[in-house]
């Protein structure tokens, strides 16, 4: 989730937005009651210090990066952030759609979907033509599930129809799969 906090490219959805927005506010809150409850007489100057202006300008950076975020998941530039200097309309609009106006489905100029999963596909790829989903299973990156699935297969090739084969031990590197009996 970093990535999405830090970096300009990809898209936010609503919910992302929201909550990106959400984390926002509650830290400006926090920090302020902070500065205020540590030194209430001085509150104004320790606002106005150096520490503050690296907080407003990281905040300012994250806040500026959710919203452009959140453009390209309508299928717009970043640009737009500047109707928002628009005189009170500009503000209320921007709440508006970035908010509440669902973005475009599937993948668009700035990227997939925000949460989808795009599995690699074995197939042809390897001979230099495009791969196919239909032709080939998904990729396992996980080492792991791969010595269970390929422990499985050697059990399972000797039983055919033996419903008794015994389950991938602990002993074995590992628990069972799937739901508990």
């Amino acid at each position: 989730m970093l990535r999405e906090i830090i970096w300009v490219d990809g898209r936010n959805g609503r919910g992302r937005y929201w909550i990106i927005a959400a984390l926002e506010i509650a830290a400006v809150v926090f920090y302020l009651v902070a500065v205020v409850a540590v030194d209430p007489e001085n509150a104004v100057k320790n606002l106005l210090g150096g520490t503050s202006i690296i907080g407003l300008a990281a905040f300012s950076w994250i806040s500026l990066v959710n919203r452009i975020r959140r453009y390209h998941d309508l299928n717009k530039s970043g640009w737009w952030l500047f109707f928002a200097f628009l005189p009170i309309i500009g503000p209320i609009w921007q709440f508006i759609e970035l908010g509440f106006i669902r973005g475009t489905d599937g993948d668009n100029h700035y990227g997939p979907t925000p949460g989808s999963f795009n599995p690699t596909f074995e197939s042809d790829d390897e001979r230099g033509q495009t791969p196919n989903p239909a032709s080939g299973l998904a990729k396992v990156d996980d080492a792991y599930l791969a010595a269970y699935a390929r422990r499985l297969a050697e059990q399972n090739q000797g039983t055919s129809s033996n419903a008794a084969a015994p389950a991938f031990s602990a002993a074995q590197g590992g628990g069972t799969f799937g739901k508990r009996r």
